[in-house]
């Protein structure tokens, strides 16, 4: 099993990948020069359960060679 790994404000969130979507490419502002210092980018949803068996739907951005957390669904 994969897991996700991640320090945040309130402190590392940690919990197990259990689905995924994507990813999908953004082509996002494509005609903007100055745009093009990001590099490629794409998105992903995925979900991820925690020890306590609560899941979560979390949306992903790859960008600059890293993984960002875009939003969380409720």
């Amino acid at each position: 099993p994969s897991r996700l790994q991640a320090p945040g404000r309130s402190g590392r969130f940690s919990g197990r990948l259990s689905w995924w979507a994507g990813p999908w490419p953004v082509d996002e502002r494509w005609w903007d020069p100055t745009q093009s210092k990001t590099g490629k980018t794409a998105r992903v949803q995925v979900l991820v359960s925690d020890r306590a068996s609560d899941t979560q739907a979390l949306l992903l951005c790859y960008r600059q060679r890293r993984w960002y957390l875009e939003g969380v669904y409720e």
